[in-house]
């Protein structure tokens, strides 16, 4: 999806390979404006720019004034960029606004490959907004201003998983890690 206003985005499942020089390139939304809600969505889409400057996972923009809450989400796909100009960044959202109020809660960052060399990427949302919080959200690699909690992968649930704390469908969230797609993500304790 090129842009959306006022939004609410629930139950999608994107795959594939997008390759642009477009200015804004994300697994779900480019631009959001106004208030938008994204739950139990997740992409596994290869994102892949000769030169581009802003990429999301899910989102790449958040326009002025916008309030974002992303939840129960994943992004396993891929992001590889090559080109002179990069500019900023994020595994879920790449950058907003910084009138933005964003919130993601309860999502994972895993992605299939990260090649990239940015000036400025962040694990989940850029910093520069002036309202951001993460919170229960999990990611695989470190790269750039690392947000959430560093995981690994196991087959089986661990001791430490807890209790679920909500199911989203595809993903669920536990006191201690996430279940999504066969896989516990759980604190890596190295």
């Amino acid at each position: 999806i090129r842009n959306t206003r006022n939004a609410t985005i629930k139950n999608l499942k994107t795959a594939g390979t997008i390759t642009s020089n477009y200015l804004y390139m994300a697994g779900i939304v480019g631009n959001v404006k106004g208030n938008t809600t994204i739950e139990n969505c997740s992409s596994s889409i290869a994102l892949h720019s000769g030169d581009i400057t802003i990429i999301g996972g899910l989102v790449a923009y958040g326009n002025s004034d916008v309030t974002l809450n992303i939840s129960g989400c994943a992004f396993t796909g891929s992001l590889t960029i090559g080109g002179s100009y990069k500019l900023l960044g994020g595994g879920i959202v790449g950058i907003s606004n910084k009138q933005t109020n964003i919130s993601i809660r309860d999502c994972l960052f895993a992605p299939s490959e990260l090649a990239t060399q940015w000036n400025k990427f962040y694990t989940f949302v850029t910093d520069e907004v002036d309202k951001f919080s993460v919170t229960g959200c999990y990611y695989t690699q470190d790269y750039g201003t690392v947000q959430g909690t560093k995981a690994i992968a196991l087959a089986s649930a661990p001791a430490s998983l807890g209790e679920q704390v909500k199911d989203y469908c595809m993903l669920k969230a536990y006191e201690g890690g996430i279940f999504f797609d066969g896989k516990y993500y759980v604190a890596d304790s190295k």
